[in-house]
């Protein structure tokens, strides 16, 4: 907050995720990957995708939801 103030503006808005709008958002980053996965059946890299998929989805669920989540904070000059 100090530093948006010393360089001129103020706070006008905040917009905070709840936990079903991090849900989707994660989801839906899962949902495309699995698509891709579908789509490209024989490409090189599948299984670094599938890998980076499946480390995605264990992350998020046995710590991620818990600790993170993201916020919009919308900025006026003063």
């Amino acid at each position: 907050m100090q530093i948006a103030r010393e360089e001129g503006f103020d706070f006008e808005y905040v917009v905070r995720a709840s936990h079903d709008d991090w849900d989707h958002y994660e989801a839906d980053n899962w949902r495309g990957l699995v698509r891709w996965i579908e789509d490209n059946p024989n490409h090189p890299e599948k299984s670094e995708v599938i890998e980076h998929l499946r480390k995605s989805q264990n992350e998020y669920t046995r710590y991620g939801r818990e600790y993170f989540g993201w916020a919009i904070y919308v900025l006026n000059p003063i």
